[in-house]
């Protein structure tokens, strides 16, 4: 049997808040708690980029009930 949760890796979110590095997002209408996702890149200030609010981001795992995300890169 599939995690009908896990069906939510690779769809997209919005920051309902700003995500550094927990916050809520929505998806298909829904409101999770979600985390950004470890990740290597750094800003200039050798932190983590944080997601703002509105920002949108892929959903790439999850961790109990919360959803793993990583900020959409520009088109």
């Amino acid at each position: 049997d599939t995690d009908p949760l896990s069906e939510l890796v690779g769809m997209e979110a919005t920051a309902m808040e700003t995500l550094d590095p927990e916050g809520f997002v929505r998806v298909h209408g829904e409101l999770w708690k979600a985390r950004l996702a470890p990740t290597e890149r750094r800003g200039s200030d050798g932190r983590r980029p944080a997601l703002r609010r509105g920002e949108r981001a892929t959903v790439v795992g999850m961790r109990g009930n919360t959803l793993l995300v990583e900020p959409k890169l520009p088109d």
